[in-house]
């Protein structure tokens, strides 16, 4: 079903959906402006995940640092306490 759209839209001379969209519309300002918003609106929302996530490993990482089970018994080994 895409690749049928594709055809029709390369046969028709629209360089994408947006152009093709806007062609095809009553209101082509109106119908811009929607795609326009429409778009904003989930690259933010994906910015947002983004970050959420990035900061929540950033965040975890800190809390719970990776220490590799060699180095960890080298340093208890080594460690001298002094009372």
């Amino acid at each position: 079903l895409l690749s049928i759209t594709a055809d029709e839209r390369k046969e028709k001379g629209y360089k994408d959906w947006k152009e093709q969209a806007i062609a095809k519309s009553k209101d082509p300002v109106a119908t811009k402006k929607r795609i326009d918003d429409f778009q904003k609106a989930g690259q933010l929302k994906g910015t947002a995940v983004i970050f959420f996530f990035a900061t929540a490993a950033i965040y975890y990482s800190s809390q719970n640092p990776y220490v590799p089970p060699r180095l960890l018994q080298e340093v208890v080994t080594t460690t001298q306490f002094v009372f």
